[in-house]
């Protein structure tokens, strides 16, 4: 089973991943679909590797203050 992460932001000096965000479109992701399957696999992987994910439906609404947010609680930036 091929699959991959939308987006992965990482630390350019070190190379380390900081965030990975992966955009669901509800019909394609939809529980009970072989893509809902493979997202229950990435999400376990990520999480094995301490790595946190965002996951952003596809209807247009907050995407930036939703990673924003994420990015300033992974970075200890409050």
């Amino acid at each position: 089973m091929n699959t991959h992460i939308d987006f992965l932001i990482y630390n350019r000096v070190s190379k380390q991943p900081v965030l990975a965000i992966e955009t669901d479109g509800y019909t394609f992701h939809k529980s009970g679909t072989s893509q809902s399957e493979r997202d229950i696999k990435k999400d376990h992987i990520l999480e094995l590797y301490g790595i946190p994910l965002v996951r952003l439906s596809t209807i247009g609404s907050n995407e930036k203050k939703i990673i924003g947010d994420k990015l300033s609680e992974v970075l200890n930036l409050h």
